[in-house]
């Protein structure tokens, strides 16, 4: 059994030509999002080859990928602030440099930041 990771858009054709008359070929597409990580972006995709007379399958593994990450989805999921670290100064620091840069007057004594978004962050829900 060989899993090869890769982006979305590579092109599996090549692959099922070469090793299609031995081998199962499952390609599963996933984000981090199917791992619970809402506040991050990275699609995968994998392409998972058994060869046929050595395993014999018992569950469909892009049925199982998606019942599993369904699941995750419901249960657990991460947002861009669960992944920053910094100190209250830090974060004051940086927020008056993109006011700055962004035209935008800065508000120091204001805990909401959203203010300092552009159009494209609140469209992808970094707030």
């Amino acid at each position: 059994m060989g899993i090869l990771e890769n982006t979305p858009d590579i092109v599996i054709q090549t692959i099922y030509f070469l090793l299609y008359d031995l081998y199962d070929i499952f390609q599963i597409f996933t984000d981090m999002e199917d791992c619970g990580h809402s506040g991050a972006s990275r699609s995968r995709t994998y392409i998972i080859v058994v060869l046929r007379s050595a395993m014999r399958q018992i569950y469909d593994p892009i049925q199982l990928h998606n019942e599993i990450s369904s699941y995750i989805k419901t249960s657990y999921r991460t947002t861009p602030s669960d992944y920053l670290t910094a100190s209250e100064l830090e974060i004051r620091l940086e927020a008056a440099e993109v006011a700055r840069v962004r035209g935008v007057e800065f508000r120091s004594n204001a805990l909401d930041l959203t203010y300092l978004l552009n159009d494209r962050e609140l469209h992808l829900g970094c707030s």
